[in-house]
Protein backbone atom coordinates (compact mmCIF):
# COMPACT_ATOMS: atom_id res chain seq x y z
CA UNK A 1 0.00 0.00 0.00
CA UNK A 2 1.29 3.46 -0.87
CA UNK A 3 2.54 5.72 1.90
CA UNK A 4 -0.07 8.40 1.06
CA UNK A 5 -2.64 5.48 1.59
CA UNK A 6 -1.28 4.36 4.63
CA UNK A 7 -1.47 7.80 6.03
CA UNK A 8 -5.03 8.60 5.14
CA UNK A 9 -5.70 4.86 6.04
CA UNK A 10 -4.49 5.93 10.13
CA UNK A 11 -5.79 9.37 10.02
CA UNK A 12 -9.70 8.18 9.04
CA UNK A 13 -8.93 5.18 11.80
CA UNK A 14 -7.95 7.30 14.62
CA UNK A 15 -10.89 10.26 14.06
CA UNK A 16 -13.38 7.08 14.07
CA UNK A 17 -11.40 5.95 17.29
CA UNK A 18 -11.57 9.86 18.50
CA UNK A 19 -15.42 10.65 17.30
CA UNK A 20 -17.43 7.84 16.85
CA UNK A 21 -18.87 7.88 19.57
CA UNK A 22 -20.48 11.48 19.01
CA UNK A 23 -22.75 10.11 16.82
CA UNK A 24 -23.16 7.01 18.90
CA UNK A 25 -24.55 9.33 21.86
CA UNK A 26 -26.41 11.18 19.54
CA UNK A 27 -28.03 8.29 17.71
CA UNK A 28 -29.12 6.99 21.17
CA UNK A 29 -30.54 10.01 22.92
CA UNK A 30 -32.19 11.89 19.62
CA UNK A 31 -33.80 8.07 18.25
CA UNK A 32 -33.90 5.75 21.12
CA UNK A 33 -34.56 8.33 23.77
CA UNK A 34 -32.11 7.54 26.15
CA UNK A 35 -30.72 9.40 28.67
CA UNK A 36 -26.98 9.39 28.80
CA UNK A 37 -26.59 11.80 31.69
CA UNK A 38 -23.74 9.75 33.31
CA UNK A 39 -26.09 8.62 36.33
CA UNK A 40 -27.00 5.26 34.74
CA UNK A 41 -24.02 2.85 35.04
CA UNK A 42 -25.63 0.72 32.83
CA UNK A 43 -26.51 3.22 29.78
CA UNK A 44 -23.46 3.99 29.70
CA UNK A 45 -22.13 0.13 30.15
CA UNK A 46 -24.67 -0.01 26.63
CA UNK A 47 -22.59 2.63 24.80
CA UNK A 48 -19.14 1.85 25.78
CA UNK A 49 -20.56 -2.02 24.37
CA UNK A 50 -21.65 -0.57 21.17
CA UNK A 51 -18.66 2.05 20.59
CA UNK A 52 -16.53 -0.91 21.43
CA UNK A 53 -18.27 -3.44 18.95
CA UNK A 54 -18.23 -0.26 16.24
CA UNK A 55 -14.77 0.56 16.38
CA UNK A 56 -13.43 -3.19 16.49
CA UNK A 57 -15.12 -3.98 13.14
CA UNK A 58 -13.77 -0.63 11.52
CA UNK A 59 -10.67 -0.77 12.64
CA UNK A 60 -10.36 -4.87 11.85
CA UNK A 61 -11.70 -3.18 8.50
CA UNK A 62 -9.30 -1.46 7.77
CA UNK A 63 -6.26 -3.23 9.29
CA UNK A 64 -6.80 -6.66 7.93
CA UNK A 65 -3.51 -6.70 6.08
CA UNK A 66 -1.82 -6.20 9.36
CA UNK A 67 -3.87 -8.26 11.56
CA UNK A 68 -3.45 -11.45 8.73
CA UNK A 69 0.32 -10.56 8.84
CA UNK A 70 0.64 -10.84 12.29
CA UNK A 71 -1.07 -14.14 12.26
CA UNK A 72 0.90 -15.67 9.79
CA UNK A 73 4.38 -14.40 11.91
CA UNK A 74 2.85 -16.03 14.91
CA UNK A 75 1.91 -19.54 13.49
CA UNK A 76 5.35 -18.91 11.67
CA UNK A 77 7.25 -18.45 15.04
CA UNK A 78 4.95 -21.74 16.43
CA UNK A 79 2.94 -21.85 19.54
CA UNK A 80 5.08 -22.53 22.43
CA UNK A 81 7.00 -19.65 20.99
CA UNK A 82 4.69 -17.07 20.99
CA UNK A 83 3.58 -17.70 24.79
CA UNK A 84 6.57 -17.80 26.00
CA UNK A 85 6.94 -13.85 24.61
CA UNK A 86 3.60 -12.95 25.06
CA UNK A 87 4.56 -14.00 29.01
CA UNK A 88 7.77 -12.45 29.14
CA UNK A 89 6.13 -8.87 28.03
CA UNK A 90 3.42 -9.22 30.00
CA UNK A 91 5.91 -9.75 33.18
CA UNK A 92 8.47 -6.65 31.87
CA UNK A 93 4.95 -4.35 31.47
CA UNK A 94 4.32 -5.83 34.93
CA UNK A 95 7.63 -4.38 36.45
CA UNK A 96 7.56 -1.17 34.20
CA UNK A 97 4.25 -0.08 35.95
CA UNK A 98 5.37 -1.00 39.05
CA UNK A 99 8.99 1.27 38.63
CA UNK A 100 6.53 3.99 36.59
CA UNK A 101 3.99 3.62 39.95
CA UNK A 102 7.47 3.70 42.15
CA UNK A 103 8.62 7.42 40.02
CA UNK A 104 5.28 8.72 40.17
CA UNK A 105 4.99 7.80 44.02
CA UNK A 106 7.99 9.43 44.90
CA UNK A 107 7.67 12.28 42.56
CA UNK A 108 4.36 13.12 44.33
CA UNK A 109 6.36 13.17 47.64
CA UNK A 110 9.18 15.38 46.48
CA UNK A 111 7.18 17.74 44.55
CA UNK A 112 3.74 17.89 47.18
CA UNK A 113 1.37 16.86 44.15
CA UNK A 114 -1.43 14.74 44.40
CA UNK A 115 -1.50 11.44 42.56
CA UNK A 116 -5.23 11.07 41.40
CA UNK A 117 -6.51 7.67 39.20
CA UNK A 118 -7.93 8.69 35.97
CA UNK A 119 -11.47 9.36 35.73
CA UNK A 120 -11.61 7.17 32.53
CA UNK A 121 -10.24 4.25 35.04
CA UNK A 122 -13.03 4.99 38.04
CA UNK A 123 -15.44 4.56 35.25
CA UNK A 124 -14.38 1.55 33.73
CA UNK A 125 -14.41 -0.03 37.40
CA UNK A 126 -17.30 0.97 38.26
CA UNK A 127 -19.14 -0.45 34.65
CA UNK A 128 -16.50 -3.53 35.66
CA UNK A 129 -18.55 -3.91 38.62
CA UNK A 130 -22.15 -3.96 37.67
CA UNK A 131 -21.56 -6.45 34.30
CA UNK A 132 -18.08 -7.88 34.75
CA UNK A 133 -18.27 -10.16 31.45
CA UNK A 134 -19.52 -7.97 29.26
CA UNK A 135 -16.55 -5.39 30.41
CA UNK A 136 -14.00 -7.61 30.79
CA UNK A 137 -14.69 -9.13 26.89
CA UNK A 138 -14.71 -4.97 25.86
CA UNK A 139 -11.37 -4.61 28.11
CA UNK A 140 -9.85 -7.63 27.48
CA UNK A 141 -10.30 -8.53 23.99
CA UNK A 142 -11.64 -5.19 21.83
CA UNK A 143 -9.43 -2.83 23.73
CA UNK A 144 -6.09 -4.25 23.32
CA UNK A 145 -7.29 -5.18 19.01
CA UNK A 146 -8.37 -1.86 18.03
CA UNK A 147 -5.24 -0.20 20.55
CA UNK A 148 -2.72 -2.70 19.11
CA UNK A 149 -4.25 -1.97 15.40
CA UNK A 150 -3.85 1.98 15.63
CA UNK A 151 -1.02 2.19 17.51
CA UNK A 152 1.28 -0.17 16.70
CA UNK A 153 -0.09 -1.21 13.28
CA UNK A 154 -1.40 2.22 11.90
CA UNK A 155 1.67 4.39 13.36
CA UNK A 156 3.64 1.91 12.28
CA UNK A 157 3.18 2.53 8.25
CA UNK A 158 3.27 6.08 9.04
CA UNK A 159 6.37 6.65 11.41
CA UNK A 160 9.25 4.66 9.79
CA UNK A 161 12.37 5.44 12.03
CA UNK A 162 11.79 2.59 14.91
CA UNK A 163 13.01 4.94 18.03
CA UNK A 164 10.73 8.02 16.57
CA UNK A 165 7.76 5.29 16.20
CA UNK A 166 8.06 4.03 20.20
CA UNK A 167 8.24 7.83 21.20
CA UNK A 168 5.14 8.76 19.60
CA UNK A 169 3.12 5.76 19.69
CA UNK A 170 3.76 5.78 23.65
CA UNK A 171 3.15 9.91 23.47
CA UNK A 172 -0.19 9.61 21.72
CA UNK A 173 -0.97 6.33 23.94
CA UNK A 174 -0.18 8.46 26.87
CA UNK A 175 -1.89 11.25 26.05
CA UNK A 176 -5.70 9.62 25.35
CA UNK A 177 -5.40 9.16 28.99
CA UNK A 178 -5.16 12.44 29.95
CA UNK A 179 -5.56 13.79 33.59
CA UNK A 180 -5.09 16.82 35.60
CA UNK A 181 -2.04 15.52 37.60
CA UNK A 182 0.94 15.81 35.87
CA UNK A 183 2.28 13.16 37.79
CA UNK A 184 0.05 10.67 36.72
CA UNK A 185 0.26 11.87 33.09
CA UNK A 186 4.63 11.26 33.58
CA UNK A 187 3.32 7.87 34.19
CA UNK A 188 1.10 7.01 32.09
CA UNK A 189 3.28 8.30 29.24
CA UNK A 190 5.88 5.92 30.78
CA UNK A 191 4.21 2.65 30.24
CA UNK A 192 2.82 4.11 26.74
CA UNK A 193 6.37 4.13 25.48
Amino acid sequence: MKDSLKIIRFFFTFCCFTFISIPLVYFLRNVLGMTLDGSNTSDLLLVDTIHSVILVAIVIFLYFDKLKDGIKKIKAMGGESFAKKVIISGLLLFVVKIGAGIVTGILSAILGLDSMSVENQELVEEMLKSAPLIMMISVSIFAPITEELIFRAGIGDVVKNKKVFIAVSGLIFGLMHVTSSVVLLMEILLIGI
